[in-house]
């Protein structure tokens, strides 16, 4: 009887000492595996962009131990809801977005917050806005947001934009903006633009020196998504911006004109014939792949995501509130001329133009100087 109690009473004890023990090591294990998760929402359909790159590699090198978690929404706001129900499932560290579309579906413009349908308790840092105070993202640059969001963007003022233009060519008296009207940023960047030219105009006394500008929509397939062209729609809207004999055309940044970037630059060259213009874009997206955009004046994509980078990092590591991290715009700035556009489709810059820009040149063309 002795020897079972004894038997009895080391069984007890040494059962304790294993609960103990198998607790200790699943607190520690979880205490182990507690890392600060980043998730990351890329709007366009490449996935991650040369600002999530720079983001990420930042991240691997400051704090290995930053778990980072990347979800790609393909440009659907069906995905986006997904996405959604996901993060708050996950409870992430801190939110990047890539988009101005993107990022108000996540979270909301300022003056349209629903917290059944928006992240409003996780910090957001997003980057890629064309026209943040337009689109209602944030209400001044440079300054905090008051709300769980701040980034980085990439915009280039309108009278910035105006003076490129008039620096291109020395007769610019018509420019058609061409954009996407079911994206708030495209929008608000092309009445920008317009209401620029419309002061300017102001201080011209002689009619015949003021400069005209229009607005072109592209046709959407209806029903569908609103990134989704009708088919044959470039090429009519195209001949319909030839036939206005334009000096300039402006292509705002969008999902579609960046999706359809080079088709659309394809047919203003083939029907060069009919009337040859320059076209200029603020996107670096639209100006650095082949048979892209005349020229352009861009915010760097990859100083963007290194500049958010910084912002989630004094959000995680220094706890600085969200509610006090100024938005602000990317730093480097690029003036950038397609060599391979401008010479296909015959429309050179004034002279004074060349010194300052940067002239991208084919693969193919660098041996030929």
């Amino acid at each position: 009887m002795k020897f079972k109690l004894k038997i009895f009473y080391k069984l007890f004890f040494f059962g304790i000492f294993f609960l103990i023990s198998s607790y200790s090591v699943c607190e520690c294990a979880d205490i182990g595996s507690n890392k600060k998760k980043i998730y990351m929402v890329h709007w366009v359909n490449e996935g991650r962009l040369s600002c999530g790159q720079s983001f990420i590699d930042y991240f691997k090198e400051k704090d290995p131990d930053v778990e980072i978690i990347e979800r790609e929404a393909k440009q659907s706001k069906d995905n986006l809801k997904k996405i959604v129900e996901e993060i708050k499932k996950i409870k992430p560290n801190l939110i990047y977005i890539y988009s101005t579309t993107a990022l108000i579906e996540i979270a909301g413009t300022y003056d349209a917050v629903d917290p059944t349908r928006h992240i409003t308790d996780i910090p957001i840092i997003t980057v890629g806005q064309s026209e943040p105070v337009l689109s209602k993202v944030i209400k001044e640059i440079g300054k905090p947001t008051g709300r769980n969001v701040s980034g980085v963007g990439q915009h280039v003022p309108a009278n910035l934009s105006y003076k490129m233009m008039q620096q291109y060519t020395g007769n610019l008296k018509k420019i058609i903006i061409l954009c996407n009207k079911f994206e708030t940023n495209s929008i608000a960047a092309a009445q920008s633009l317009r209401a620029e030219v419309e002061k300017q105009n102001q201080k011209i006394k002689i009619k015949a020196n003021q400069v005209k500008c229009e607005i072109v929509f592209f046709d959407i397939v209806p029903g569908k998504n609103t990134t989704v062209v009708v088919p044959g729609s470039i090429e009519k809207t195209v001949l319909n911006i030839l036939d206005q004999k334009p000096d300039m055309v402006f292509m705002t940044s969008d999902t579609i004109n960046t999706n359809l970037n080079s088709e659309i630059i394809n047919n203003f060259i083939k029907y060069k014939s009919k009337h040859a213009v320059p076209i200029f874009t603020t996107l670096e997206l639209q100006v650095t792949r082949p048979n892209s955009c005349t020229f352009a004046y861009f915010t760097s994509f990859s100083d963007m995501g290194l500049l958010a980078a910084k912002k989630a990092e004094q959000v995680l590591d220094a706890k600085e509130d969200i509610k006090k991290v100024p938005y602000d715009i990317g730093h480097k700035m690029s003036l950038v001329i397609r060599q391979d556009t401008m010479n296909a489709s015959g429309v050179s810059p004034l002279i004074s133009l060349l010194e300052p820009a940067e002239i991208l040149v084919e693969e193919k063309d660098k041996h030929h100087g």
